[in-house]
């Protein structure tokens, strides 16, 4: 019997995100006679450690603070000497600088950064995130042998600022059809919970609270697509998407669309809330390649999305693609959604299922990894 590849993944944390999430929907589907993973957070084990637990992995909350105490530190490099893995692979900025030095301080050879990120500017990130990622593009010909991303916009971004070109692999994430499809009866099942009648339009927008994600220009566009049609309602989920945040409910009562905003809070049944739209959107100023586009498009429903990251390459003809921050060009072209007839909408959600089919089916892209991880261990990259 060959030896298993051991690879420890070092995370930021394990909070519900897109990174998080991906690693998650790997572990699920990767071949476990092959690759043996121990996953190791930063931080906490969060909601998506404790599902990664119950698929059998163990994980290993280092519990660091907003900045890495010695001791911290030194209990992750005395961890890896210890696990003594073929591969380290650290994703996120922190655990990029973090893992990435303590990995070469316990003697690992091959140590692979993940990049997941495509705006890196002052106004959308912490100071320190900013500074983390300079010093990272410093020590990027140094820490890691390779670089792996999941947007070709990421790779080039980081490449601008300096991180190491030649080191960069890029790897899209992957979706389950067969837990993201169309689902009529979902949308029957939403109103039904949010009072309110069959021939309400559902718009959604699902995502965790935060600068990079646009709330704003997202109800900018709301209020102009809600003067076009009386029957419309928006759907919003995510971390902190709740009536306890006050700036959100400031935004919402701004625009008088109180009646019409529905704020559904951190939620597990995520297939069922894209099934049940007629439109998603993602008014980011920020993304590399967002999980959510994915999943609305594998649930059959149309997308419009401003121009970050790879989103373009996502959503291809099946949807609308706009520029950055230009809210007015995504009300219109909301609107122009909502124009077409249900069947002509149902033809382009099920163009846009097609192209994640064809694209990015989860077990072909996992099939990428298990290929990538093989040639990185046998020096072929």
């Amino acid at each position: 019997m060959k030896t298993k590849i051991k690879i420890v993944a070092i995370i930021t944390g394990l909070a519900n995100g897109g990174t998080e999430t991906m690693l998650l929907k790997l572990l699920e589907k990767i071949d476990r006679s092959k690759f043996e993973f121990i996953i190791v957070s930063l931080t906490s084990k969060g909601y998506i450690g404790e599902r990664i637990e119950k698929l059998g992995y163990k994980v290993y909350p280092i519990s660091m603070g907003k900045f890495p105490s010695p001791w911290k530190f030194w209990k992750l490099v005395n961890l890896l000497q210890e696990l003594q893995p073929n591969l380290v692979h650290t994703r996120l900025n922190h655990a990029n600088l973090v893992g990435g030095i303590a990995a070469r301080i316990a003697n690992i050879e091959k140590v692979c950064w993940g990049v997941h990120q495509s705006n890196i500017s002052f106004w959308h990130n912490k100071f320190f995130t900013i500074l983390t990622i300079k010093v990272c593009a410093l020590m990027s010909k140094r820490i890691p042998c390779c670089i792996l991303t999941n947007s070709e916009n990421a790779r080039k971004v980081h490449v601008d600022i300096g991180f190491s070109s030649s080191s960069f692999h890029v790897i899209p994430n992957g979706f389950d059809l067969t837990r993201f499809k169309p689902n009529y009866r979902s949308k029957l099942s939403m109103l039904k919970e949010i009072h309110l009648p069959k021939n309400t339009i559902l718009i959604g927008l699902i995502g965790r609270y935060d600068s990079q994600k646009n709330h704003q220009g997202f109800f900018d566009a709301a209020a102009e697509v809600s003067k076009k049609f009386d029957n419309v309602h928006f759907l919003l989920a995510g971390d902190r998407i709740d009536d306890h945040n006050a700036s959100l409910k400031k935004i919402i009562k701004n625009k008088s669309l109180e009646k019409k905003v529905h704020l559904l809070g951190f939620r597990r049944d995520v297939p069922k809330i894209m099934a049940s739209l007629d439109v998603f959107v993602s008014s980011s100023v920020g993304e590399a390649f967002p999980n959510v586009l994915g999943e609305a498009m594998s649930s059959g429903t149309p997308c419009v999305a401003t121009d970050v990251g790879d989103c373009a390459e996502i959503i291809g003809e099946t949807g609308h693609v706009v520029n950055t921050e230009d809210m007015k060009t995504l009300a219109l072209r909301i609107i122009e959604l909502l124009n077409l007839s249900f069947k002509q909408r149902k033809r382009l959600g099920d163009t846009a299922r097609k192209r994640i089919l064809e694209k990015f089916e989860l077990n072909k892209i996992v099939s990428n990894y298990e290929d990538f991880y093989l040639k990185l261990i046998q020096g072929s990259i």
